[in-house]
């Protein structure tokens, strides 16, 4: 008896097959390629993504001896996906890490939109949510919207091609579409964005028993599953790989270490206080939020210095990171190098990247360690920003593969950070999410005691915190010296 995780990132696409117990029994996984046709632009070809989606899967079936009996969705979340009357894309998926946008988002903050949508949705808007990019496509390519059927998101559109059906978890309708009022799709909110005249290509919330759909007959028969194999839309992969990793009831803080850095914590009630940032999600399950930092910053820009320095990925770069001091010899990096800026723990579609201190008597590996240092000390701020003391801190993501940049973090934050077992975190929260919908486990704290395996832990040491501490300091005013300047070196993207 075992369940089929399928879990979609932005680069790579996984089907896990987990056994009851929780072991995984097969992983199968193959990247998919991000197109740029313009700069800050970033797309993936829809079809591209399903045939890839059913060729791991079918590749991960076929090395089990095992009776399928469920399969679990997630992927990455926001962008724009859309289908026709015919069910097939449109065009190109536009991405959660897309700029385009910007000067539509611009609009919305200017004018006050941006800050009562917060108030609303208790999410902020950023250039790659949904709303954004139809406020773009409104302008610029009207006869998309004119002839869509539904803007999906990566997920939805899988689980549209496993079952038919065209929805949406309430996680990835959260931002922006979701008053937390009600925990509805709030036609207000839609309105605000000036959408009003799109809004019947907002998906439908798929909630109780609508989240169980059996597979379509042609895959059933191609994968050799009973024709009536239930197939169970997770939350979007912020949500699932925060359960994978354990974090379920209130004061559980994660940090997935992927291509975006997401700090977060599990709350008992949305936090719609202090700085308008971050995300409130729904579906978490047993009534609670999750108040999450997907930040534009991550493992992505840890690959991009390893191009720069010319080593192999960022496994090498953590290891080079590795031979300098605590403290990088001084050098302290503002590492926003992506072309759309930053949306959290600080939203500023005109941030860029600068590297503080430098000298001929530095190394790569000062430049290296400075940048790892300077991610940890985003996930720092944003568990600042949930306003709560977390006792402990679980780590998931290929960065949590580095024991370094784990004590880092734990050297940093001040937090005892743990990591699990699982070599896919997101799949497991697939699992764990669609096993409790299903009615397996009595509720999520139960399901994850019974399906996942701690692993190893870092401790911080308080000699360390000092010193991080102090650079910490100097790092939030390093942003706030030089943010001024942002404008003048930004370039607007219509």
């Amino acid at each position: 008896m075992a369940t089929l995780a399928i879990d979609a990132g932005t680069t790579l696409i996984k089907a896990v097959v987990f056994s009851d117990s929780g072991h995984e029994l097969a992983v199968a996984s193959r990247p998919t390629a991000v197109s740029v046709p313009k700069p800050s632009w970033s797309e993936q070809d829809m079809n591209e993504v399903w045939t890839t989606v059913v060729e791991v899967c079918a590749e991960a079936l076929a090395t089990v001896n095992a009776s399928i009996t469920s399969i679990a969705v997630t992927g990455q979340g926001d962008g724009a996906w859309i289908i026709g009357a015919d069910g097939k894309p449109l065009r190109p998926a536009i991405l959660w890490n897309d700029g385009r946008s910007a000067s539509f988002v611009k609009v919305l903050e200017d004018d006050g939109r941006l800050r009562e949508a917060f108030d609303r949705n208790g999410s902020l808007t950023s250039l790659g949510l949904s709303n954004s990019i139809m406020m773009w496509l409104n302008t610029h390519e009207p006869e998309t919207l004119e002839k869509a059927q539904a803007v999906l998101t990566c997920s939805s559109w899988i689980y549209f091609n496993l079952t038919g059906i065209i929805g949406q978890h309430i996680s990835q309708a959260s931002a922006p579409w979701i008053d937390l009022a009600s925990g509805d799709v709030s036609p207000e909110l839609i309105e605000l964005y000036g959408l009003s005249a799109h809004a019947a290509l907002v998906p439908p919330v798929l909630t109780g028993s609508h989240l169980i759909q059996n597979l379509l007959p042609h895959l059933a028969e191609a994968w050799s599953l009973p024709q009536d194999t239930p197939c169970v839309m997770a939350p979007y992969d912020i949500v699932a790989t925060a359960t994978g990793s354990g974090a379920v009831q209130p004061g559980d803080a994660f940090v997935i270490l992927g291509t975006t850095i997401c700090p977060g914590i599990i709350a008992s009630s949305p936090h719609l206080d202090g700085v308008r940032t971050g995300l409130n999600l729904l579906g978490v399950g047993d009534g609670h939020y999750l108040r999450a930092f997907p930040t534009l910053t991550g493992a992505n820009t840890l690959s991009w210095l390893s191009t720069v320095l010319g080593v192999s990925d960022v496994a090498a770069i953590t290891h080079l990171a590795a031979q300098s001091p605590v403290g990088s010899r001084g050098l302290l990096w503002l590492p926003y190098v992506s072309a759309a800026g930053e949306r959290a723990p600080f939203f500023n579609p005109q941030a860029t990247g600068n590297l503080y201190g430098l000298t001929d008597q530095h190394t790569a590996s000062d430049i290296a360690r400075a940048l790892v240092e300077a991610l940890s000390f985003i996930v720092k701020e944003a568990l600042e920003a949930t306003h709560t003391e977390p006792q402990r801190l679980s780590i998931s993501g290929g960065g949590a593969r580095s024991d370094f940049w784990c004590q880092v973090i734990a050297d940093v934050t001040r937090v005892p950070t743990t990591r699990n077992v699982d070599s896919q975190v997101g799949a497991k929260g697939a699992q764990i999410y669609g096993a409790v919908v299903r009615g397996e486990y009595g509720g999520f704290p139960e399901a994850v005691s019974a399906l996942i395996t701690p692993g190893d832990s870092f401790q911080p040491d308080p000699e360390s915190w000092e010193h991080y501490n102090e650079r910490y300091k100097l790092f939030l005013r390093l942003r706030e010296t030089l943010s001024p300047l942002w404008q003048e070196t930004y370039a607007t993207h219509d």
